[in-house]
């Protein structure tokens, strides 16, 4: 019953967080995905943005320290019968070759990341010359802990 579930949330909504319903319709009207492009989504979590992302046939990379969230992204993938590649691995030290893909995607996992600039350098170096960096962050009036508040 609960994989049926969460099938039926994939399908129609893709997440049940009424804010990152939001984000992802924004980002995937600024990502425009086309058919064949390889992109990477950074800190994926458990794939959800991946695999929608994969629907419209590009061919997409995730990667997260999580081990947790990265079996739970593949288990997804294997579920929807949706074919994404997923990898454990630091945003910090992507194992990737120089310019290999068209497209890479922080969905608001920047924040979240202990070296954001190496990470974003490791993103312009495995991104394509004219490639596109699409990223969101939480807005300063989400709930913040006290490190930020400070």
């Amino acid at each position: 019953m609960r994989k049926h579930i969460g099938h039926l949330i994939y399908k129609w909504i893709g997440t049940p967080n009424f804010i990152r319903i939001i984000e992802w319709r924004s980002m995937l009207e600024w990502l425009e995905p086309k058919e064949g492009e390889r992109i990477l989504d950074v800190a994926c979590g458990a794939g959800t943005l991946s695999l929608k992302i994969a629907e419209r046939g590009c061919k997409v990379h995730g990667i997260d320290l999580s081990e947790k969230a990265i079996n739970s992204a593949k288990r997804l993938a294997e579920r929807e019968k949706i074919v994404c590649e997923f990898k454990i691995g630091s945003a910090e030290d992507l194992p990737y070759p120089n310019e290999y893909f068209d497209k890479v995607v922080f969905s608001s996992s920047l924040e979240h990341i202990e070296d954001d600039i190496k990470a974003l350098e490791e993103a312009c170096r495995v991104l394509k010359l004219n490639g596109s960096i699409v990223l969101t962050v939480p807005s300063l009036t989400y709930l913040i802990g006290d490190k930020i508040k400070e």
